[in-house]
């Protein structure tokens, strides 16, 4: 009976420490998102980029190929270049959570900002309707060792639309 006793006591006593150690990784993972997104805002590049794996692979809507870091990185500057009060609303986001196996986070929130006059991103010619935008944008992270090593952005693309008028200007 004693040993029964202590048996049931050791695998309750293991399963509490797993399962308290994996709520910490997440507390933890869901801090950095803040944190990423902090440093976005604050346009502290150094910072932002160190939340990034050297081997990170960034999948964004409506682009046919992943991006590496660096790609990824100048992509990021030259979109807070173009609006440059661009501003992650992180208090509070609309939504943020973890996965259970402590490897990934998502986060949906609203990116806001101005821009009044015509601008030129990739191919197209975009002529803002208004002088202030809201986006809803989800973004998916996978981590591992601290870092990001897998990132999924979604952004509505028909709110941005419904914001600005938009023509091919190269084939």
């Amino acid at each position: 009976m004693r040993l029964t006793v202590i048996c049931v006591t050791v695998i309750a006593r293991i399963f509490y420490d797993n399962n308290v150690a994996s709520l910490m990784k997440l507390a933890e993972n869901l801090q950095k998102v803040s944190a990423l997104d902090r440093a976005w805002n604050e346009r502290r590049w150094d910072d932002y980029s160190s939340f990034y794996s050297d081997e990170v692979v960034v999948f964004i809507n409506g682009m046919t190929n992943p991006q590496n870091k660096r790609d990824f990185l100048i992509a990021a500057r030259s979109i807070c270049e173009l609006f440059p009060d661009n501003q992650v609303l992180i208090d509070p986001y609309i939504n943020l959570f973890a996965s259970g196996n402590e490897s990934l986070t998502c986060s949906v929130a609203w990116v806001m900002g101005s821009k009044t006059d015509a601008f030129v991103f990739g191919d197209y010619l975009f002529k803002p309707k208004y002088s202030n935008y809201a986006v809803t944008v989800a973004a998916v992270r996978g981590w591992r060792n601290g870092k990001v090593i897998m990132q999924r952005v979604w952004f509505d693309v028909e709110q941005l639309l419904s914001r600005v008028s938009m023509s091919r200007i190269r084939k």
